[in-house]
């Protein structure tokens, strides 16, 4: 179906009445205007929005419309352009924010479903039909609903968003199966970003770093799932030599006893906003609203934001001058320690990343979550067995 979309002159999408009437009155404004609390909170309720397979019937399409199949003259036989009512989502949600005092925070536990509709059209916008990585597009699955009865339509629908090849395939086909083909289409294109996922690691030697899949069924997603999910941009490229396979553009994380203090305020700017020059007493941009009196140390803070955009690791980061590093597992065990962050694929508060050790004089690897700022380092290859 992802191929259908990318190839159609343009795509209907049939809504509900009163989710049509929302965006009708939205649309007949001459400029964007903020959406009312009560149209926010019944979009947010819309199943359409939070399907897995709306991803792809909004980023692959070139010309998108909304119609309605409502009886009444109004309604009947029209179309719109739906690029205007997609102006107005990011706005309306930050002027929710701004009016309320509110950082981001609140609009991931008020407003999931339009925040995740939001960041789906930075992906229409930002990205063309194949040239997406698959950590976006898994990452963009992963925020919508989870349907366990079909639990392969979560990677049916990311397949169909980076691959024209034929999604489906016979009724037999594991979980397991699908994760693999995914990996093996995105191995051809040169997109290893499927690394930064939540997966147990093959034990083949030379293939110890890849996810391996193993699920047949499962009651929540389990395969390719990202080690945190927000919006993110750039690509992680790797090549294979005599040696081995190579991830490249990689920076390497030394241990400190803290972080660097500029480190720090990047940190602190990224969590509690900067002070709107244009509205005194406001704050924009925070992911948290910093409460008067209060002080939390700095790693707590943040792992409470990672919880919330699904990183399920462990608790306690290794710290570096460069930031905090947030590993799968933990690792206060492990011998032959070393931690990396992507510096070509990006968060806005720091980039995934993975750590390797050794076992028994055999490496073995998992993902992590780094939040600091690695752009003064060099990046590398590093190889991986």
């Amino acid at each position: 179906m992802g191929w259908i979309y990318s190839a159609a002159t343009s795509v209907l999408i049939v809504l509900q009445p009163s989710i049509w009437h929302i965006i009708a009155s939205v649309s007949a404004e001459k400029s964007p205007r903020a959406l009312t609390y009560a149209e926010m909170q019944i979009l947010e309720q819309d199943t359409w929005i939070n399907r897995v397979w709306t991803y792809q019937e909004l980023v692959n399409a070139d010309a998108v419309y909304f119609t309605t199949l409502e009886l009444e003259p109004a309604g009947a036989g029209h179309a719109m352009r739906a690029d205007r009512f997609f102006n107005c989502v990011g706005f309306s949600l930050e002027t929710w924010k701004r009016a309320t005092g509110q950082g981001h925070i609140a609009v991931l536990e008020t407003f999931h479903n339009l925040d995740t509709l939001q960041d789906t059209l930075a992906d229409r916008q930002l990205g063309e039909y194949l040239h997406r990585t698959a950590f976006g597009v898994l990452s963009n699955m992963a925020l919508r609903k989870f349907d366990a009865a079909f639990p392969q339509n979560r990677l049916l629908a990311s397949l169909g968003a980076l691959s024209q090849d034929v999604s489906w395939g016979p009724l037999s086909t594991t979980l397991a199966e699908l994760a693999e083909k995914l990996m093996a289409i995105c191995e051809a294109k040169g997109d290893y970003s499927f690394v930064y996922t939540s997966d147990v690691r093959e034990t083949l030697p030379g293939r110890r770093w890849r996810p391996g899949p193993s699920q047949i069924t499962a009651s929540e997603p389990v395969n390719l799932v990202p080690v945190a999910n927000w919006s993110n941009w750039g690509a992680q490229n790797g090549h294979r030599d005599s040696k081995g396979f190579w991830l490249d553009e990689m920076v390497q994380l030394k241990p400190a006893d803290r972080i660097d203090e500029e480190v720090e305020n990047v940190l602190d700017k990224i969590l509690y906003g900067s002070p709107a020059l244009e509205q005194p007493g406001v704050v924009t941009h925070g992911i948290f609203r910093r409460k008067e009196g209060e002080e939390e140390e700095l790693s707590r803070v943040m792992l409470r934001f990672l919880r919330k955009i699904g990183f399920k690791g462990y608790g306690e980061p290794l710290v570096c001058k460069q930031g905090l590093f947030f590993s799968q597992l933990g690792l206060e065990s492990c011998e032959s320690v070393e931690i990396y962050a992507a510096s070509s694929l990006r968060w806005r508060f720091g980039s995934p990343g993975l750590a390797t050790w050794k076992e028994n004089g055999e490496s073995r690897y998992c993902a992590g979550v780094f939040v600091g700022v690695s752009t003064t380092e060099v990046p590398q290859s590093i190889l991986l067995g």
